[in-house]
């Protein structure tokens, strides 16, 4: 227990000093977002020549990428349509 209760005060610690703000929070949520779909995006063109041959797999992959793209549009569209939340006003 007391490992734990040591474990949460560290954590606790080295965070009550750093500032806070909620655009910081979304903005950084927003760009892991849109890494995370860049990094799908590679890995899912990466894997296409496995599956030569394949045509309803290939299909499967294009589907995939077309949303990922999607996603991606979202994402971007969140940006742009509330700069009031992720403005840099602190």
């Amino acid at each position: 227990m007391t490992n734990v209760s040591w474990g949460a005060n560290l954590y606790i610690g080295i965070y009550m000093n750093k500032p806070f703000s909620n655009n910081y929070v979304i903005k950084e949520t927003l760009k892991h977002m849109q890494s995370s779909v860049a990094i799908s995006t590679q890995k899912t063109i990466a894997r296409l020549p496995e599956f030569q041959g394949q045509p309803e797999k290939v299909q499967e992959v294009m589907t995939t990428l077309a949303n990922l793209g999607k996603l991606n549009s979202m994402i971007e569209s969140i940006r742009e349509n509330n700069e009031d939340i992720l403005g840099d006003k602190e």
